[in-house]
């Protein structure tokens, strides 16, 4: 029996989760609110109408309700199976016409997204600071654009975030999880993937 449960009769609600899982490599299982459910299971997952029905057979197991985002929920899942809230979140950046964007936690990559302006970069990345808990949480900007890069951080600092800035040297050769190499994504998103596990020097904190 895996650590989490889908139960859910919403089939919308079913796919969206079950899709974010699979994406992210989390086992589980799916079962009707109504069953009873064995010892081991850490969380569930279900709609707020749905919670009610639900039947825990051990105290320490969660019960998480679908909210808008979906992905903050998918998050605090994360979060549940470690028993803490996640160590590291990182927004890797790289800047350029188009800005490549990845939002690393806890070296998973929970997200990416392509902005083609500043504000576009600053939009989501507050909205992913908002959505993935996370005990450091840290802003990686590749050192390429210079114009365009020092824009962003004039932008994300204004804002008063609370996370450290830092920017990557694009010329580094980090090595970044295997599972990332072969990553279908945009050119621009892997690069902002290797930009978000390179070190680099603190601009903002």
């Amino acid at each position: 029996m895996s650590n989490v449960v889908v139960a859910t009769t919403n089939a919308k609600k079913y796919y969206e989760v079950v899709k974010e899982l699979r994406r992210l490599g989390i086992s589980f299982t799916s079962c009707h609110p109504r069953d009873k459910l064995p010892k081991n299971v850490k969380v569930v997952i279900t709609t707020q109408s749905e919670a009610p029905l639900i039947r825990l057979a051990n105290r320490k197991t969660v019960i998480r309700v679908i909210e808008e985002p979906l992905k903050r929920t998918i998050s605090r899942v994360v979060s549940d199976l470690q028993r803490s809230i996640s160590p590291e979140l990182v927004v890797g950046i790289d800047p350029g016409g188009t800005c490549g964007i990845a939002v690393i936690l806890d070296r998973t990559l929970m997200d990416y997204y392509m902005a083609d302006s500043v504000n576009g970069v600053v939009s989501y990345v507050e909205e992913a600071l908002k959505t993935y808990e996370a005990q450091r949480k840290i802003i990686r900007i590749g050192d390429g654009t210079p114009q365009l890069r020092e824009s962003i951080i004039k932008a994300l600092t204004s804002k008063h975030l609370n996370a450290k800035v830092e920017v990557v040297s694009e010329k580094s050769k980090v090595e970044v999880p295997s599972i990332y190499r072969g990553l279908k994504a945009p050119r621009d998103v892997k690069d902002a993937v290797k930009i978000a596990f390179e070190e680099g020097v603190v601009v903002s904190s």
